[in-house]
């Protein structure tokens, strides 16, 4: 009873408690920071191939531009089209290199977050290595003190406790 109530009350509990329940939430904050990693990650996708379309709608325009193959007022319309594919270019790279950088940022949130994570695993198993060293100590003291029980009984003698017992009832019937 003793022993259960030094495991019970040992601090090295509490800490175990309090360590499990930050584990618990830095898992949460991984999970978080992965879940906003894959959405940064589809928005850079997206952002990349916008800017593809772009390039290519603009590579095409100059081609027709550069053949001159289209009357003069068409290759003015192109002309206009190719500064606004320009501008529009410009604003998606813009974009896009701000996702990039979301990115990189929400990559080194889960290289934190994991580091975080794997520094409270180490310390709930030390936790839980001396709380299981304290459990074998306790075990261990409850065999010597029940082997010393042991070796103690015999050495009673039956009249000294007949002696005792007479006493303890004469006590009671008082």
């Amino acid at each position: 009873f003793v022993a259960q109530n030094k495991i019970n009350l040992a601090p090295e509990r509490e800490q175990l408690v309090a360590v499990a329940r930050k584990i618990a939430e830095a898992q949460t904050g991984l999970e978080a920071a992965n879940a906003e990693a894959e959405l940064v990650k589809v928005e850079l996708r997206r952002s990349e191939v916008e800017v593809e379309v772009i390039v290519d709608r603009k590579k095409k325009d100059e081609q027709l531009m550069n053949s001159g193959a289209a009357p003069a007022k068409e290759l003015e319309k192109i002309s206009h089209e190719i500064s606004s594919l320009n501008r529009r270019q410009a604003e998606l790279e813009e974009i896009e290199l701000e996702v990039m950088e979301r990115a990189e940022k929400s990559s080194k949130e889960i290289e934190r977050q994991t580091q975080d994570l794997h520094g409270l695993e180490v310390i709930k198993t030390e936790l839980e290595n001396r709380l299981s060293q304290l459990n074998a100590d306790l075990n261990q003291e409850i065999e010597v003190k029940q082997k010393e029980r042991i070796e103690v009984l015999p050495k009673i003698s039956a009249e000294l406790l007949s002696s005792l017992f007479s006493q303890l009832g004469t006590c009671a019937n008082k």
